[in-house]
């Protein structure tokens, strides 16, 4: 048996909570943007398409 004196408080605490719901957040959004293919995007990220739009104005 392992005993911890803080009693597992860093799990109870809201700000520690709040970093773990922002961090998982932010590892989804970049996943949605960077790795998931749209359908609706004929199957391309959104990054993809970003960089493509960026490209394209550049020359106009």
């Amino acid at each position: 048996m392992i005993h911890h004196s803080d009693h597992g408080s860093n799990y109870l605490s809201v700000q520690y909570t709040d970093r773990v719901i922002e961090l998982a957040t932010l590892q989804w959004v970049s996943w949605w943007s960077t790795q998931r293919l749209h359908s609706e995007l004929s199957y391309r990220t959104p990054v993809e398409i970003e960089t493509e739009f960026n490209q394209t104005t550049k020359t106009l």
